[in-house]
């Protein structure tokens, strides 16, 4: 995992934008990062990977990304990087 200097250090350098990848099971662990790039005025972009990985996926989807979206994440990607997730799944 980055740290905050290296944020800040991409600030300085002119980048507008950050790429955050990890599990969708791990989201608490980032807010404070967030929060952080979203204050050196950083677009914030999540790859949320291993979507499959939570139970009652359609309510707690909505629960994680209504959390980032109050965290100020601009963009956010579900990924099925494991391949389980049935088209039914998507559609939900």
């Amino acid at each position: 995992m980055g740290e905050k200097k290296d944020i800040k250090l991409i600030s300085k350098k002119g980048v507008n934008f950050i790429r955050i990848g990890l599990n969708i099971t791990e989201v608490d662990q980032i807010e404070e990062y967030i929060k952080y790039a979203k204050n050196q005025g950083l677009l914030i972009f999540i790859a949320l990977m291993k979507a499959d990985a939570i139970n009652n996926k359609a309510k707690e989807y909505v629960r994680i990304l209504q959390k980032l979206g109050e965290w100020g994440v601009d963009l956010i990607t579900l990924m099925d990087s494991v391949g389980r997730m049935l088209p039914e799944d998507v559609k939900k």
